[in-house]
């Protein structure tokens, strides 16, 4: 059973261990039995208590696998973005720099002009 749900359970229901809860999931089937013929919509209610908290572990545990999967695939693609942002700083910088570089081919214009 899922850590959450049990601790929940423990929570709501006083569950300690997981041998409280079976002899709580007995309990319950054994009271469905006794219903099923005075209440029986409470007796059908009881009797799938338990499938209906085995489906809800499970799908505590799919719902944990999907942020998981979420989480890594985030942080996967973080990366990727910042060394893709690095390398384009880089370009940048290369084909920046040369312009400013007293080598550049490119004359400067002199200062009167350039000023305007």
């Amino acid at each position: 059973m899922h850590r959450l749900l049990i601790r929940q359970l423990r929570h709501d229901f006083g569950i300690e261990d997981a041998g409280h809860w079976l002899a709580l999931n007995q309990a319950i089937r054994d009271l469905a039995v006794q219903l099923e013929h005075d209440r029986p919509m409470l007796a059908q209610a009881l009797a799938r208590m338990p499938a209906l908290l085995e489906r809800i572990s499970s799908t505590y545990g799919q719902h944990e696998r999907h942020l998981s999967l979420l989480r890594s695939s985030l942080e996967t693609s973080s990366r990727e973005l910042s060394e893709v942002q690095e390398a384009l700083r880089a370009e940048i910088s290369a084909r920046v720099c040369p312009l400013e570089s007293p080598h550049c081919p490119i004359p400067r214009l002199p200062a009167a002009i350039a000023q305007g």
